[in-house]
């Protein structure tokens, strides 16, 4: 559980109680909306339940506002055509570290646009679409170890959170 899951927990938890104690104190006097409308508009509130209001409703803002931090640029770029091979990948948030890592970086097929994997089984070292379309393996290692360089070059103002894979 991360801490904002903690503290919306919190504020749900103090909220929902408060609204109980709310609803239970002005229980007998709901005879109907317009009824309970005039009776909050004209109740005499402790302080203490109205600070209560206040400083919840601003703890959940603050946290609602603090929650969506700007995203690097560099998630929106998953994928990049390289030397003429297209090749994709997805970012992770390591909860850990706090760093982004590169996952699934896998070449695309030239020929069909399937993903290119190795078969460890197979005896050509290449890596296969499931169309039968392959590239060398060396010359695909390569390639993708250049594009990691360029990826690296390109986001160098973000090196202190991105993990690349080793090739």
């Amino acid at each position: 559980m991360t801490k904002r899951e903690l503290y919306i927990g919190t504020i749900t938890g103090v909220a929902g109680n408060f609204v109980y104690a709310l609803i239970e104190a002005l229980g007998e006097k709901w005879d109907g909306l317009w009824v309970f409308l005039k009776n909050v508009i004209t109740a005499q509130i402790p302080l203490w339940y109205f600070l209560v209001v206040v400083a919840t409703a601003c703890l959940i803002v603050f946290l609602m506002l603090r929650g969506k931090k700007k995203q690097p640029a560099f998630l929106m770029h998953t994928e990049e055509e390289y030397m003429g091979y297209k090749f994709q990948w997805v970012w992770k948030l390591n909860e850990e570290t706090g760093h982004y890592e590169m996952n699934d970086f896998w070449p695309i097929c030239p020929q069909c646009g399937l993903q290119l994997r190795v078969d460890q089984y197979d005896p050509i070292d290449a890596y296969h679409c499931t169309n039968g379309h392959y590239v060398e393996l060396d010359r695909m290692l390569s390639l993708k170890r250049d594009l990691l360089h360029k990826l690296q070059r390109d986001n160098n103002e973000y090196a202190s959170i991105i993990d690349y894979p080793d090739l």
